[in-house]
């Protein structure tokens, strides 16, 4: 194994490591009440202790998902494309674990659009 995969599969499994233990912390241990500090804090979230506590579920539902999912795209593509260089891998590597993350916020909004919806019928 040349150095460059040694270190770009290390650096994969080392920011796969952080998310997924965070995300697993927020899904384990989440905040009790509504706070400033942390969870899953928008402007919809913090309405009411109901938005409040099914926000925190779907998101970090949805972080554990998109961190082991964006980890086996991020190795396949490291192991499988050899013709680039090491900067544009570590710059596609990040954007393949960042753009999940983001996401995020439009899938747990979106569902507690929903979620507010059904209450109301």
């Amino acid at each position: 194994m040349n150095p460059e995969t040694l270190i770009l599969n290390t650096s994969i499994i080392f920011i796969f490591g952080v998310l997924f233990i965070v995300s697993f912390l927020f899904f384990k241990f989440p905040p009790k009440s509504i706070n400033a500090f942390y969870g899953y804090r928008t402007y919809q979230s913090m309405q009411n202790i109901e938005n409040w506590n099914f926000a925190k579920a779907v998101s970090s539902k949805f972080m554990i998902k998109s961190t082991i999912f964006s980890f086996i795209v991020a190795f396949i593509f490291q192991n499988t494309i050899t013709d680039l260089f090491i900067d544009y891998k570590i710059f596609i590597i990040l954007g393949i674990y960042i753009i999940p993350l983001l996401m995020v916020f439009p899938y747990t909004e979106k569902k507690l659009k929903e979620f507010n919806k059904s209450k109301i019928i």
